[in-house]
């Protein structure tokens, strides 16, 4: 699996996560990554174990780690850098574009 797709997972977890915790709708957007280590290569047929702990969040701004794991095994870690907006304001504003 290339690494590419380990870090898009992390991240479609990591917006699932904060957004599930908001309890009104919302749009999570992606600023960055910071500090991507990649351990091995993920072989065809192997599970990939994805894991997301929030590590700093505000009323918008959320840092969380994500790793990635393979039969327990380190495979990838990457800290992820986002924003989350409420739908109502993201309709606004593309309403106004």
């Amino acid at each position: 699996m290339p690494g590419v797709s380990q870090i898009e997972s992390l991240v479609q977890l990591g917006a699932y996560v904060l957004m599930l915790g908001d309890g009104e709708p919302a749009l999570g957007l992606l600023q960055g990554i910071e500090e991507t280590k990649f351990e091995r290569l993920v072989q065809l047929g192997e599970r990939l174990d994805l894991f997301i702990k929030i590590a700093d969040r505000t009323r918008r701004n959320f840092r969380c780690l994500g790793i990635a794991e393979v039969s327990g095994a380190l495979v990838c870690r990457t800290t992820i850098i986002g924003t989350v907006w409420p739908e109502r304001v993201v309709q606004r504003l593309l309403v106004q574009a």
